[in-house]
């Protein structure tokens, strides 16, 4: 018992000694916030949940022309030894993630509640937040988390996760600042991003964001290292998937239809198309009910019973994002359309995205017609046909939709393959990759500032 109070005392007086010695070195901030002390203790979060969605993706498309060599991120034991991923000395590896942002931006964002929960309580009493990743996908690692935009916060950290705070860039300098320092030797920056970089833009007020460098990409892009969609398709494997979905394929479902088609948005202003043009120019050829800040009416709360109830009372959902980008497919279309049973009716990305991710024969695209008339035309014609309006749910036997948002801190289990020293030459510039370049058009300060007030000379891309 002696020796081991002793040894207790020793590390006790080791870390505070090693502490001492930090302060000198890390005499530079980034922002001034308040310093979060950590002590050996953690908070524990399990996080069971299966993250199968790449595998599940990877065998109904195979590899796509446009996604990154490891759209299939669920690696074995072999494979992470391969990614020079070590066990520490007590034969339990770790791997200290810190996420660039501030607790302060992070409620803003009501997607990161999950982040937000954990990390508030561990950080008010002083821990670091515990991410156990689970075996039985081949992780050898578990994941501790922290938060902070103080320059000390990032020393000593295995990976570093910029963007997934987007409202952080907001703070007069931040950019600037980052932009001027680059990882520690053997430490892995990753960019991860929900939003468009039209408004990831926005918020930094620069292009200079394009500036960022970076070794892991983390985004609902398919061309990104770590793919993290809003949602995916999910064929049934054998004969023992049972459909839970076939009332959506009943008369009683079709006739309880009493709406046509509502639309539900809460973002007016950081819209990069002429979204709100052609909103009335569709209201003047079709019924539409337009809920949220944008819109004349209101549910609230949102997502509760009720709301769901709601809007699974339509036909059809208008799925129409802020901006047009390549895979851009926001969780509307997945969690208020797909889930509930009614047909989304979509725009901003091209077909080919939608078909790669979403259920066979399942939405209508506005560029199937000519015009806005023409497509207002054909859903008052599946409006009254019973048997037609049941294709666009006969996917429902084959398959089933799953939600991956929002996303949990267990998701971060899939940087782990990721987590590995570099060169210092891998650093990769985000105005070069396939998030940042492939929207319609190359994000610019005047597009990201610009209010579309009429359609002008607009098409459905």
């Amino acid at each position: 018992m002696a020796s081991r109070k002793n040894l207790k005392v020793m590390k006790t007086v080791f870390f505070f000694l090693a502490g001492l010695g930090s302060v000198g070195i890390f005499n530079t901030l980034l922002v001034t916030l308040p310093s979060f002390e950590y002590s050996s203790k953690t908070r524990v979060l399990r996080f069971g949940q299966a993250d199968d969605q790449n595998s599940h993706l990877a065998k109904r498309h195979g590899r796509s022309p446009r996604a990154s060599s490891d759209i299939v991120d669920v690696p074995g034991p072999s494979a992470l030894n391969d990614q020079k991923i070590a066990a520490e000395p007590s034969s339990r590896c770790i791997k200290r993630v810190h996420i660039f942002g501030s607790m302060t931006r992070m409620v803003w964002i009501p997607e990161l509640n999950h982040f937000r929960t954990l990390l508030e309580t561990s950080n008010m009493n002083g821990f670091e937040s515990d991410v156990n990743c689970t075996q039985s996908h081949g992780y050898e690692c578990d994941i501790k988390l922290t938060l902070g935009t103080e320059r000390e916060h990032l020393a000593g950290k295995d990976a570093v996760i910029f963007g997934m705070v987007a409202t952080t860039w907001i703070t007069k300098n931040l950019l600037q600042n980052v932009l001027k320092h680059k990882p520690e030797p053997g430490q892995t920056w990753i960019f991860y991003s929900i939003e468009t970089p039209y408004r990831v833009l926005k918020w930094a007020g620069s292009k200079d964001i394009a500036l960022f460098k970076y070794h892991v990409l983390m985004t609902y892009n398919r061309g990104s290292d770590i793919h993290v969609p809003f949602g995916y398709y999910r064929p049934f494997s054998g004969l023992g998937d049972v459909p839970t979905d076939i009332r959506f394929l009943s008369d009683e479902f079709y006739e309880n239809r009493t709406g046509l088609l509502s639309w539900v948005a809460t973002n007016c202003n950081d819209v990069f198309w002429p979204r709100m043009p052609f909103i009335e120019k569709l209201r003047s050829e079709i019924s539409l009910d337009d809920y949220g800040a944008c819109g004349h009416k209101e549910c609230l709360p949102r997502r509760s019973p009720q709301c769901n109830e709601l809007f699974a009372s339509y036909k059809f959902y208008l799925s129409i994002p802020n901006a047009e980008c390549r895979d851009y497919i926001t969780e509307k279309f997945w969690m208020i359309s797909l889930k509930y049973g009614t047909v989304p009716l979509v725009l901003g990305t091209v077909r080919e995205d939608y078909e790669q991710l979403a259920p066979p024969n399942s939405f209508v695209h506005f560029t199937d017609f000519k015009s806005i008339k023409e497509a207002a035309d054909y859903l008052k014609q599946v409006d009254k046909n019973k048997t037609l309006y049941r294709q666009y749910h006969d996917w429902r036997r084959h398959g089933e939709v799953v939600t991956s948002f929002p996303h949990h801190p267990g998701t971060l289990c899939r940087t782990l393959p990721h987590i590995y020293p570099r060169p210092s030459n891998e650093l990769k510039l985000i105005g070069d990759s396939a998030w940042y370049k492939d929207c319609r058009t190359v994000p610019s300060e005047m597009d990201v500032n610009s209010q579309f007030e009429n359609i002008g000379n607009w098409t459905p891309w």
